[in-house]
């Protein structure tokens, strides 16, 4: 779920259900649901976990940018979006 609302607010889509008829219709969206399609209403209550998401991916990069068993290289955060940008060394 986290995957759909990631990638969903990155494209444009914000709401529960356009995000829901993408995961019918889009291959992006399919492939990040693992083609199980979630309800509307299932989207919107995890729509209400996203700011301790938010904290937790805050409280977390930092420590994970310091740590070299993940191999981060860069990561960016603001604080006016609860979104987290990380880009990862592979």
């Amino acid at each position: 779920m986290v995957r759909l609302l990631i990638y969903g607010y990155t494209t444009g889509v914000r709401s529960s259900p356009a995000i829901q008829r993408k995961c019918v219709d889009d291959v992006a969206f399919r492939s990040l649901d693992a083609d199980q399609a979630p309800d509307f209403r299932s989207i919107a209550r995890f729509h209400r976990y996203l700011d301790a998401l938010a904290d937790l991916l805050a409280a977390g990069v930092p420590s994970a940018m310091s740590s070299t068993v993940c191999g981060l290289t860069r990561a960016a955060t603001s604080p006016v979006s609860t979104l987290v940008t990380v880009d990862v060394r592979r």
